[in-house]
């Protein structure tokens, strides 16, 4: 069991960054409703409040993220339903201006290393917590 639980938590970790990257890309009018129900669906609690007012904040600043993100999950603890999974991952998104395609930030080359707390609700892991844990991890082999 707790093999299906590592892959289920290593999938849920692939989802969150997917349902990150497909809301943050979108160049079209921002709809609060369908933002906050797209982010229930893989986050909850201050990490669901806090993305939707950093996407709110894009849309209004017209704002897009583009590029990849390579994940590297460990699940650190499963205790019923929260668990804990430490990334060290490597974010090749950038934040870019709709208009013109011009990058708004500055690339960090580095890895990102941050402990993500999960709480199972209807069967599905959603991300309720992450905290950063500082650059320049190296991914487990």
């Amino acid at each position: 069991m707790a093999g299906a639980s590592n892959a289920e938590l290593t999938a849920a970790v692939r989802a969150f960054w997917d349902m990150y990257l497909s809301i943050g890309s979108n160049a079209g009018p921002f709809d609060g409703e369908a933002t906050r129900a797209r982010l229930a669906e893989r986050t909850t609690g201050a990490s669901l409040n806090r993305l939707l007012a950093y996407f709110s904040s894009n849309a209004a600043s017209g704002y897009v993220v583009r590029g990849a993100v390579e994940i590297a999950p460990t699940v650190v603890s499963i205790n019923g339903d929260t668990a804990q999974v430490r990334d060290c991952y490597d974010d090749t998104t950038g934040l870019y201006r709709a208009s013109d395609g011009s990058r708004v930030d500055t690339d960090n080359p580095l890895r990102h290393q941050v402990l993500m707390t999960f709480v199972r609700e209807g069967g599905v892991w959603k991300v309720s917590a992450i905290s950063d844990e500082g650059d320049g991890c190296a991914a487990p082999r």
